[in-house]
């Protein structure tokens, strides 16, 4: 929760003192995101439901700034190895900040019809995972943690239906590393998702 006020808190500094200097060129924006994020770590992959909140300001019809909370990855997996059972849960979220790049592709003026966007940006990617196991007769706990600094890119295609709301399909990619206990992992997050944009 508080790395999702974080997120929100950047959206909403960006909202409030850009207007002071950009009076009367652009607007806030908030937008919410779900949809289906592909995980791939040293070679293996997973997939579980995503979502994403973003709240910032365009300085103009093209170009603005974000801020964002996503959450990746959390499920729980059921483990059954040589004797052992048990679950394992592991985790991935973020949150971060970029620039926005919006370019609309139809319509009479801005934020009417087809329109393309982008945006990039720094990130902190967070992976949690916990485990309970247990073998002859004996539970065993655990868990662990690690945290990244990382880039990430992303792109969409969407259709503004007024000056106020619009819809997109997008397509969102990082490549986080995570060291746990002297061992590194290499994971690639890949994410498609549908947005919903509210311009105030």
């Amino acid at each position: 929760m508080k790395k999702m006020i974080s997120a929100l808190a950047v959206g909403v500094a960006c909202a409030l003192v850009a207007p002071a200097a950009f009076a009367g060129e652009g607007h806030g924006f908030v937008g919410a995101e779900v949809g289906q994020s592909k995980i791939k770590i040293e070679g293996e992959s997973s997939t579980d439901t995503s979502f994403a909140i973003r709240g910032g300001y365009m300085f103009n019809d093209n170009f603005g700034v974000e801020g964002f909370y996503g959450r990746y990855y959390d499920k729980t997996l059921h483990a059954s190895d040589s004797g052992m059972t048990g679950t394992l849960k592991p985790t991935l979220d973020g949150y971060g900040a970029g620039v926005v790049g919006k370019w609309n592709l139809t319509g009479e003026g801005r934020n009417d019809g087809l329109f393309a966007k982008g945006h990039l940006g720094v990130m902190q990617a967070n992976a949690k995972a916990s485990a309970t196991l247990t073998s002859g007769g004996t539970t065993y706990t655990g868990s662990a943690k690690s945290n990244n600094t990382t880039g990430y890119v992303g792109v969409g295609l969407g259709y503004d239906f007024n000056r106020y709301v619009g819809v997109s399909l997008n397509y969102d990619y990082f490549r986080p590393k995570f060291k746990v206990a002297d061992v590194s992992s290499n994971v690639a997050v890949n994410t498609w998702s549908l947005g919903f944009e509210y311009r105030f």
